[in-house]
């Protein structure tokens, strides 16, 4: 197989197809196993905007089935513009909890992508948001992420740290690193798991599906778990949970990681026997919701000799999933 690695803005591909006789594949498909480095969506909306050619003829449809020796032309477009009337009417409430002048502390709502996955997106972002109310945001932290200390999955709600200066962005940089930012989140999973449990798994890149995460064992495997071998890129990875609740088929969970991995919560709780209500990545969607059921409702820290501490209250979804469950509840 040929990768590539990220192409430069206003460039133009072609690849000769590579596949065994008489075999076709989705065109989507097959080039974003060239690019590891997009996604499948990212191509399926180059397909959209007219950007991908086969054989010299605007593909117009993602499942279009190519096959061995077809050229294909991939027109990779300018970095992405975010229209300023987009901007004016931003399509999520965003609310600044905090105010402090070195950061902010913001509620970041369900289905917000915290920053772009990568420079063709034009899905507005929290990081859109924040450079447009605050342009000096722009110099903080990392480049192609100004303003952004640490993340929250696009369909997990809640609160965020948001530093206002680069003294702010090292200070809470090394705070994550060192684990003396304390989070809790709440969490509705199915089942019922013991009263206190601690989840001590290793969290790599699940070996088949890139946009996933999956846990390590050395011995035995199970749903979303694999035996780790030499190859395998695994992180330690801690997490605690208290149930707050029990309901008949389900449980409201005060989950606080101590470590901070990609979808960490989301796959330690799966892996145990106990997904995420509604998290269909990990588990099944949910008519009740439309998201998973996960909320970042508590941030404590210790900023310039000053102990503070935060909290956010369960969005409307997630309110109304509950008094859902509760009327169920016949224990």
């Amino acid at each position: 197989m040929n990768t590539h690695s990220v192409i430069k803005p206003n460039s133009t591909i072609t690849l000769y197809v590579q596949l065994e006789n008489n075999t076709k594949q989705r065109i989507d498909s097959y080039i974003s196993d060239q690019f590891p480095f997009y996604s499948r969506s990212f191509f399926q909306r180059l397909i959209k905007q007219g950007h991908i050619l086969c054989k010299d003829t605007v593909v117009h449809k993602a499942k279009l089935l190519i096959a061995h020796n077809d050229t294909l032309q991939i027109y990779f477009p300018q970095k992405r513009i975010i229209p300023e009337a987009t901007l004016k009417n931003f399509p999520f409430t965003v609310k600044k909890v905090y105010t402090h002048e070195h950061f902010y502390i913001i509620n970041k709502p369900a289905g917000l992508l915290v920053h772009p996955p990568n420079k063709y997106v034009d899905t507005p972002t929290l990081m859109d948001w924040l450079l447009y109310h605050n342009q000096t945001i722009q110099h903080v932290g990392h480049e192609d992420r100004p303003g952004i200390v640490h993340r929250l999955d696009r369909d997990t709600s809640g609160l965020m740290i948001i530093p206002r200066t680069n003294y702010a962005f090292t200070v809470f940089n090394r705070m994550f690193k060192e684990r003396t930012i304390k989070k809790t989140y709440l969490a509705l999973v199915h089942g019922h798991p013991d009263r206190t449990g601690i989840i001590d798994m290793p969290i790599g890149r699940h070996p088949y599906k890139k946009n996933r995460m999956c846990t390590f064992a050395s011995k035995q495997k199970g749903v979303h778990t694999f035996v780790a071998s030499q190859s395998s890129k695994q992180r330690q990875s801690k997490t605690l949970f208290t149930v707050k609740e029990y309901f008949n088929n389900s449980t409201l969970l005060e989950v606080k990681p101590v470590t901070g991995r990609t979808h960490q919560i989301r796959i330690h709780c799966a892996s145990i026997g106990f997904p995420l209500v509604g998290d269909s990545v990990y588990h099944l969607p949910d008519k009740q919701i439309n998201r998973q059921a996960l909320h970042a409702h508590a941030l404590q820290f210790n900023f310039m000799d000053t102990e503070y501490y935060f909290e956010q209250q369960l969005p409307d979804d997630f309110t109304q999933l509950i008094e859902k469950e509760r009327t169920k509840k016949d224990f």
